[in-house]
């Protein structure tokens, strides 16, 4: 399925050309297209098991269910690039506030599953988070403010 992710290339491709109205030369193109081609050979190619191990795993597994996925992967992913890029060369703010918006959105989901999986249980001393002193929590802001610092006085 590794190779199939590859596929991922095309999508943003197409996402760019619709979204960001870009234009591809025909040798690009035509690099797509190859691209594709390749993609199906592998992915039409018969799987040869070397035990029965494997191929009793491969009757649990849905290849038809794992293909859909990774597709479903790759136009997302290739659609979320596109739209980025669009948010960042498009609108006014600039990119220290779309990170800040993006890292909000992303700390409020992320506590949410934590405390949707774990419970009560992600501020007690059994999680990860115990393991951390107070320096690994304040050395990223460190950076952050060092990069902002460092970005403004190269203006």
């Amino acid at each position: 399925m590794q190779v199939t992710y590859q596929l991922k290339l095309l999508t943003t491709a197409l996402f760019s050309v619709v979204m960001l109205r870009k234009q591809l030369s025909i040798f690009q193109w035509l690099s797509l297209v190859v691209l594709f081609a390749g993609v199906a050979i592998v992915q039409l190619q018969p799987q040869k098991s070397g035990s029965r191990n494997v191929s009793a795993e491969l009757k649990e597994q849905s290849p038809a269910l794992g293909l859909a996925a990774v597709l479903a992967a790759c136009v997302m992913s290739g659609f979320a690039s596109v739209y980025f890029e669009k948010l960042l060369k498009h609108t006014a703010p600039s990119i220290y506030l779309r990170n800040i918006q993006l890292g909000m959105i992303g700390i409020v989901f992320g506590l949410f599953a934590a405390f949707y999986n774990d419970g009560l249980q992600v501020g007690l001393c059994s999680t990860v988070f115990c393991i951390y002193t107070v320096r690994v929590f304040f050395l990223p802001l460190l950076y952050i403010f060092q990069m902002i610092s460092l970005n403004r006085n190269s203006y």
